[in-house]
């Protein structure tokens, strides 16, 4: 490209496009839009480019707007799910606020920077900001560590630093790569991009050893199992019938475990007493533990009840992570508790309480090897829950199974479905499956969130020094030494040096 007659450098032509920041940030988003729901990781290498691109070269006023318009339209699958108006309008809001303050961010600190430190500054700070937002509102649903969770082997670098260190992998590639294209390979940024590919080779061979490697485990068979609605009162004696028979399928069949959905009863206190009673002996008549998901109705909680094979209540959990503005139950304060099934320690998480940090992060610590999710899934949000089931399963290092109607699975600790099925809304299901557990919890169990903390502290370097560098450049502007003998400026004019 040329100007003037003149060649223009791919660096200049990259700050010059930086000035379509509006267009950029809006491919960003829907890139970003499309990748989550389809599982395209490709564009999930692509749309962080793209913004990178936009927020890059400043001002800081445009790169906030640049990253609301990209936040807001990432933001747009929730239009999916149905809920009221009124709550999708607060959290597209929200979305936009948290884009806009992350590019505004950006768009000041990263034009101070070295080339060479840019793509760091800005994968640790998408790192810090997702563990922030995932602290703030449960659950990753979205993080842009999901476009690439699809890929297994690279998802295997959840086991040791949880999703921060996908979202600074995902990040850092392709801003290393638009920085060495934009310096015509310069030694720093060739480096830089040298490292970076390095970093995502190893996270990627590190996953590959890992899903090669022969689990040692014991193993535990398991049933997901789903009744017709259980709600009126008139059809009590069929379900209770249905529920014995499915229980001595699975019986049969090998199973030492048997998860119903969330809401799989619906009860009011006084029938809440009746139900378990009956639980329990079906239990201890059939010799099988079983996971039952209750809502009750006055009190408003979400609860999760764990009989072991002798009928003895182990587990009684209420939700801890209802959705914001959306569930309309009370958040439970009871820490979540383990059992012991077939000689091997389980734990339970409701609905989403699996994507949250506290609840699986405190199963893997009490040693749970298994953990239970009974869930109730619309249909839009089946397919996010499950991967970030499998997510979840991988970074805190325990095999899980989920019961919904929909997509129904059972992962290992590495992510990998070894069972499962599509459930009908209503209606009878079951499905069976052994999967071997692992020894012990992740190292990202064991050690917590050091790598969010480690995006932290570079963070706030990068920001020292970009303060730093600004303060610099203002103060050399406004020293005299710059009026010229017969330039004409005043000796205290605040102008850079004329070339």
């Amino acid at each position: 490209m040329t100007r003037g007659g003149v060649a223009v450098p791919l660096a200049k032509r990259l700050r010059w496009r930086a000035g379509w920041g509006d267009g950029l940030a809006v491919l960003a988003g829907a890139l970003w839009l499309a990748a989550g729901p389809t599982g395209a990781w490709l564009l999930g290498w692509i749309w962080p480019a793209l913004i990178y691109v936009a927020v890059r070269g400043g001002p800081p006023l445009r790169a906030m707007r640049g990253g609301a318009t990209c936040a807001l339209l990432a933001m747009g699958r929730i239009l999916t799910y149905g809920w009221a108006p009124e709550l999708q309008s607060v959290l597209l809001v929200a979305a936009a606020a948290v884009g806009g303050v992350l590019g505004g961010c950006f768009g000041a600190v990263l034009p101070r920077l070295p080339a060479a430190a840019r793509p760091w500054a800005f994968a640790c700070g998408w790192a810090l900001a997702d563990a922030l937002v995932t602290r703030t509102f449960v659950g990753h649903a979205a993080s842009p560590a999901h476009d690439q969770g699809t890929l297994l082997p690279l998802a295997q670098a959840m086991a040791l630093t949880g999703f921060p260190g996908l979202v600074f992998l995902t990040m850092l590639l392709p801003a290393a790569l638009v920085e060495c294209a934009g310096r015509r390979l310069a030694w720093a940024t060739a480096g830089t991009t040298v490292l970076a590919v390095g970093l995502v080779g190893f996270a990627w061979g590190y996953g590959r050893t890992r899903l090669h490697l022969p689990a040692d485990g014991p193993r535990l068979t398991v049933a997901i199992a789903q009744c017709t609605d259980s709600a009126a009162p008139s059809r009590r004696l069929a379900v209770r019938a249905q529920w014995r028979h499915l229980m001595r399928r699975a019986r049969e069949q090998g199973a030492h475990l048997v998860i119903w959905p969330e809401i799989a009863l619906i009860v009011t206190a006084t029938e809440r007493a009746d139900w378990l009673a009956w639980l329990g002996e079906v239990s201890r008549a059939i010799g099988m533990a079983q996971v039952v998901g209750i809502w009750e109705r006055e009190r408003r909680r979400n609860t999760l009840v764990a009989f072991d094979a002798t009928g003895r209540l182990r587990l009684d959990y209420a939700k801890r992570h209802p959705l914001w503005l959306v569930e309309p139950s009370l958040a439970g304060r009871d820490p979540p508790g383990v059992m012991s099934v077939a000689g091997q320690t389980i734990g339970g998480a409701v609905c989403f309480d699996d994507c949250s940090l506290d609840v699986p992060g405190t199963l893997a610590r009490l040693g749970a090897r298994f953990v239970a999710v009974p869930t109730r899934d619309w249909p839009a949000v089946t397919r996010p829950h499950a991967r970030l089931h499998r997510h979840t399963a991988i970074a805190f290092g325990f095999a899980s199974a989920r019961s919904t109607p929909g997509r129904c699975e059972i992962v290992d600790d590495r992510g990998r479905v070894v069972a499962g099925g599509m459930a009908p809304q209503e209606g009878p299901f079951l499905a069976i499956g052994s999967v071997r557990l692992p020894q012990g919890p992740s190292p990202y169990a064991r050690w917590g969130d050091w790598f969010a903390a480690l995006a932290a502290g570079g963070w706030m370097l990068v920001s020292l020094s970009a303060a730093w560098r600004w303060g610099r450049t203002h103060s050399r502007l406004r020293s005299p030494s710059w009026a010229a003998p017969g330039s004409g400026r005043p000796p205290c004019a605040v102008h850079p040096p004329s070339t």
